[in-house]
């Protein structure tokens, strides 16, 4: 149960979701026209700007003093940050090689997908690099 409604988290959702109906468009430009460079900047321009919103919402909520996040551990909010900032830096790149090399910014695009999705690729990242999160 909601006791107390978070306007500007609201507002930043409302940002994310608009955005989301894009992504359908540039990646179908991106499969009709895979081998233009300007579909692939279309795609990783609306990958980029809905990834930077989510990573707003996800700051959002660990600063905001009206959301408790004292029960969740600071490695994972320490990983969340970095999934979550994984995709912007990624698509910032992909649009960046894509003037150049096409296959190395489709691969820039989608290893954050991969990479997310893949269960224990933070800890085997720590473990590998001897880093601590």
């Amino acid at each position: 149960v909601t006791k107390t409604i978070n306007h500007a988290l609201v507002l930043i959702n409302r940002l994310y979701l608009s955005l989301i109906p894009l992504l359908p468009f540039s990646a179908q430009l991106l499969g009709m026209y895979s081998n233009n460079r300007i579909a692939i900047m279309g795609y990783g321009v609306n990958v980029l700007a809905i990834s930077i919103v989510s990573a707003l919402v996800l700051q959002y909520a660990i600063a905001s003093k009206e959301i408790d996040t004292s029960h969740v551990a600071m490695r994972l909010v320490t990983q969340a940050r970095i999934r979550s900032l994984l995709t912007p830096i990624c698509a910032t790149l992909g649009i960046l090689v894509a003037p150049f090399t096409l296959g190395g910014a489709l691969f820039l695009f989608g290893f954050p997908i991969v990479f997310n999705m893949t269960p224990g690729t933070l800890d085997f990242v720590e473990k590998t690099f001897n880093l601590t999160f």
